[in-house]
């Protein structure tokens, strides 16, 4: 399938579906790319460590982000 279909599929499909596409292709990037995937690594082995996160702390952070428009 050439560029020009995909983009014709794309062109013609729903809202919904290029939302769900662009999070796709997101993903496939991601799990594609070795940065991403070290990054995850040490976060799980913070995890794994006992550096976790409480509940409460987070939603104070998410409180503080949406106060902050992010």
């Amino acid at each position: 399938m050439s560029r020009v279909e995909l983009k014709s599929i794309v062109d013609r499909s729903s809202a919904e579906d290029r939302l769900f596409l662009a999070a796709y292709l997101h993903h496939v990037a991601a799990r594609d790319d070795a940065t991403v995937q070290r990054e995850l690594m040490d976060a799980h082995q913070e995890i794994a460590s006992g550096r976790k996160v409480r509940l409460a702390g987070l939603k104070r952070l998410h409180t503080g982000l949406v106060r902050a428009g992010r």
